[in-house]
């Protein structure tokens, strides 16, 4: 993603994005698995975009979430993760399916980022069992 990508983003949606999910996305993390590029972090500036736009509007019933949250990604299961932009730093909260709430999961992006890292260890510690 480049610096005009996250500034249409910003323009598109009518918020500032922290500097920290700015870094991120300039410089999207390599050792994500496909399938965290797939949902955990949307690295797509128009699924952002229309991601976030639709879960604002009336469309989203149940799942509608504040002005001041961007979409992140996905769990692949259901459930929706997004930042809120009303926290400095801005904390992750996730839509869960089963409560059907948006609720915190994570107290920051960086805290997200290990999460995922650790998942992504155990996705490739499961696919190569031997280390090598």
């Amino acid at each position: 993603m480049t610096s005009d990508d996250l500034s249409h983003i910003e323009r598109e949606l009518s918020l500032t994005l922290p500097v920290g999910y700015r870094q991120l996305m300039l410089d999207y993390p390599d050792w994500l698995t496909d399938d965290n590029r797939e949902h955990a972090l949307y690295d797509n500036v128009e699924r952002i975009i229309g991601g976030t736009t639709f879960l604002r509007s009336e469309q989203a019933a149940h799942q509608k979430m504040p002005l001041h949250y961007l979409l992140l990604g996905d769990s692949g299961c259901g459930d929706i993760y997004a930042l809120d932009l009303s926290e400095t730093p801005a904390s992750v909260m996730m839509w869960d399916g089963d409560t059907d709430c948006w609720d915190e999961t994570q107290p920051d992006l960086d805290a997200y980022l290990v999460e995922l890292r650790s998942i992504n260890d155990q996705i490739q510690s499961q696919r190569n069992p031997s280390g090598g």
